[in-house]
């Protein structure tokens, strides 16, 4: 019984000190899935008739570093720190969707005028 006891004590610490596998699997996120999505929520809610092409440009891959998301603002008034959070909040809602362990990996830049106004890091 003693033997049992001291046993299975050591395999419990053993497991609790061995260091956890990443969670992240090998597979590729699903970044058709990914730039379908954010194509059609730049054209179904963000163009309106009084600001039309909300987002001219949205790409998105995937890397070495991860996913990388460029999304192009076109509206001839400035891009305030609301309209950024929003974007960055339906770009987290996008990825976490199509590729959620892929999630703690990417990073969004949001430009405007041919500058960086707002870097989204999940």
């Amino acid at each position: 019984m003693i033997v049992m006891f001291v046993g299975i004590t050591a395999s419990v610490v053993m497991s609790s000190i061995t260091p956890e596998t990443p969670k992240t699997p090998n597979s590729p996120a699903n970044m058709t899935a990914v730039q379908l999505e954010l194509e059609a929520y730049a054209t179904e809610y963000l163009i309106k008739e009084s600001e039309p092409d909300r987002w001219t440009q949205v790409t998105s891959g995937q890397g070495d570093d991860g996913i990388i998301i460029r999304v192009t603002v076109s509206t001839e008034v400035p891009v305030n720190s609301i309209a950024t959070g929003i974007y960055c909040d339906k770009i987290e809602e996008i990825i976490r969707r199509h590729a959620p362990y892929h999630l703690r990996d990417t990073t969004a830049f949001i430009s405007q005028y041919g500058e960086f106004v707002k870097t989204c890091v999940y």
